[in-house]
């Protein structure tokens, strides 16, 4: 994939550990397929490894989600999280300090945010990450759209 189909990485938001090619091209796959499943109102956390989707958010929720496909995957997974299309406060989706635990005992490599997601202390939960060495990227859903004009 070439580097211009690539998404951004908010610098602002890296918790240290910089993500790598392979990072960027499995999260940019997963947020497409969250992108496209959350138009149809589906799950909103997709679980990635070697652009290969592992777990797709359904009923059993993100956290599930997430200790299913890190399963699946045997760790360096990516998980992509995104907000509902139609987002209310009751809808919005909030990532706190509880969720790096999962990823770190689950061995998952990096966690993607769409932009608008609530994180709780957010200096407190960059530093955990660092501390975990866990990826953080977040991309908004221009980024998305630009990657599926692409044709990818």
């Amino acid at each position: 994939m070439p580097e211009e189909y690539l998404f951004k990485i908010d610098k602002n938001f890296r918790s240290g550990k910089k993500a790598g090619k392979k990072i960027i091209i499995d999260i940019s796959y997963g947020a497409h397929i969250s992108y496209a499943l959350e138009r149809n109102d589906a799950g909103q956390t997709v679980v990635v490894k070697n652009k290969t989707i592992m777990a797709v958010e359904s009923f059993e929720g993100k956290y599930e989600t997430i200790k299913r496909g890190s399963s699946l995957s045997n760790g360096k997974s990516c998980v992509v999280i995104m907000n509902k299309l139609s987002v209310s406060d009751k809808d919005r989706v909030v990532v706190n300090a509880e969720l790096l635990n999962l990823l770190a005992d689950n061995k998952v490599e990096a966690l993607a945010l769409e932009e608008n997601i609530f994180i709780e202390n957010i200096e407190d939960f960059k530093k955990q990450a660092a501390k975990q060495k866990i990826i953080l990227l977040s991309f908004s859903k221009d980024d998305v759209l630009n990657l599926m004009g692409k044709g990818n």
